[in-house]
């Protein structure tokens, strides 16, 4: 998706973050920062600004970012997808297999795939719902006078 680039950014941007707290959770920081950007602009729209379409758009971007790391975390136990680096998991660096291997849950990154891939869609539900639900709201509650000329 387009998300894709914004989030690879962010989740780039994550390790350098994340590298003063040690390896792994440098290695973590990149999926982390990638989940914590949109989670912080939620925040930020619900609470700061009460916009609540803004806050439901934000946890769709949320959901797009979950699942935009199933695909890596379902790759860490038979690496065959091409990397920033232009390398698999098997020649270079591949931080689920990383992240899985530290946790002893690298023989089980398919089922974290999967259970990424459907978090992010049960996200994408709620954040779909909740948008529909603002709009219904919104709508509902529309004013139907007109606007009215100035007085000439």
């Amino acid at each position: 998706s387009a998300l894709h680039l914004v989030d690879l950014v962010f989740h780039e941007a994550g390790h350098v973050l994340f590298w003063p707290l040690g390896n792994f959770l440098m290695i973590a920081g990149g999926t982390l920062t990638q989940w914590l950007i949109p989670v912080a602009a939620l925040v930020a729209l619900h609470y700061r600004n009460r916009d609540n379409f803004g806050a439901s758009l934000a946890l769709w971007w949320l959901a797009i970012s979950v699942i935009d790391a199933a695909p890596y975390a379902y790759d860490a136990l038979r690496p065959q997808l091409v990397l920033l680096g232009g390398r698999t998991g098997d020649d270079g660096p591949h931080d689920w297999i990383d992240m899985l291997g530290d946790l002893r849950l690298l023989p089980h990154a398919q089922r974290v795939g999967h259970l990424l891939h459907w978090a992010g869609f049960a996200l994408l539900l709620l954040a779909n719902a909740w948008g529909a639900e603002v709009l219904r709201r919104q709508w509902r509650n529309r004013t139907n006078e007109s606007v009215r000329d100035e007085p000439q």
